[in-house]
């Protein structure tokens, strides 16, 4: 399996790892990534193509605009994701598709308040 993506920046061909990857967002024909090292790296391609070349075991696409590391979610909902202290939205369509990447849990508290609700109601 591959580790690592290589984009040509000045001429040279430099290793990306995929563990050092937050995020990647959509810039008209281009793509962005965003590393751990806080770097910035324009691509000369698409977020559609960027996105069929990334393990889908490592990654996931949440919005038109963006695709995450699954491994670096902080937290998230129904309307947005925390990656490394950054919010990115998270669009219904894909929302399902993340869940079904992660394992995810109803915590005591959480049970507690629907009960509650559900009582309310």
């Amino acid at each position: 399996m591959q580790t690592a993506i290589f984009p040509r920046i000045n001429g040279k061909y430099k290793c990306v790892l995929f563990t050092d990857i937050l995020y990647i967002s959509a810039n008209r024909n281009y793509s962005d990534i965003f590393t751990l090292r806080g770097q910035k790296i324009t691509i000369c391609s698409n977020l559609g193509v960027v996105e069929s070349k990334l393990p889908d075991k490592l990654f996931s696409r949440v919005h038109r605009s963006y695709i995450i590391s699954l491994q670096k979610i902080e937290e998230f909902d129904h309307n947005s994701i925390l990656v490394a202290g950054r919010e990115i939205p998270i669009s219904k369509p894909y929302f399902d598709q993340l869940t079904k990447s992660l394992i995810t849990f109803c915590s005591e508290n959480e049970g507690k308040l629907r009960e509650g609700m559900a009582n309310f109601l």
